[in-house]
């Protein structure tokens, strides 16, 4: 896939809000946020169809505690309810999905796959480069994929 053929959203965050409890009043503007966002990083192009995946990467400045930060598992709906009708029509044409935490401080450089445009690296590298302390980096990407292809094992073929 052509790196034209898939939606790539980096952007920094002063919080990340998850769908349990916390995307209410206090997560709509999160959501808001991420949608002009992802329209600003979207211009006139056309949403994608098919069956789709979804790639987030959550870069957070210090460690999470239970008392002030998501699970990662609660955090893809608010986002996915952010892009959708920007990036795709309808959620349920997400059939793959990899979320991932990582720490600022402790994170290697991340790297993106090879059909990923410039901007994007570039954009990453800055951000997690100068990141502010209480400021959080979401990386999105959403593409076609094979529903049909079933891939079981370590994630990106990574063992501990």
């Amino acid at each position: 896939m052509a790196g034209g053929d898939a939606f790539y959203l980096v952007v920094p965050t002063p919080q990340v809000f998850s769908h349990q409890g916390d995307a209410g009043r206090r997560g709509q503007p999160y959501q808001e946020d991420l949608r002009e966002a992802a329209r600003q990083s979207w211009r006139r192009r056309a949403v994608l169809g098919g069956d789709l995946y979804v790639r987030v990467a959550w870069f957070h400045p210090q460690p999470i505690t239970r008392a002030e930060g998501a699970d990662l598992d609660n955090i893809l709906k608010p986002i996915l309810d952010a892009v959708e009708g920007v990036a795709y029509d309808d959620d349920r044409a997400i059939v793959r999905c990899a979320l991932s935490r990582h720490l600022m401080t402790e994170t290697a450089a991340p790297q993106l796959p090879e059909a990923a445009p410039p901007w994007v690296q570039n954009k990453l590298d800055g951000l997690l480069a100068g990141f502010k302390r209480h400021y959080h980096v979401l990386y999105i990407e959403i593409g076609a994929t094979n529903a049909f292809d079933v891939r079981l094992g370590p994630i990106d073929g990574v063992t501990a």
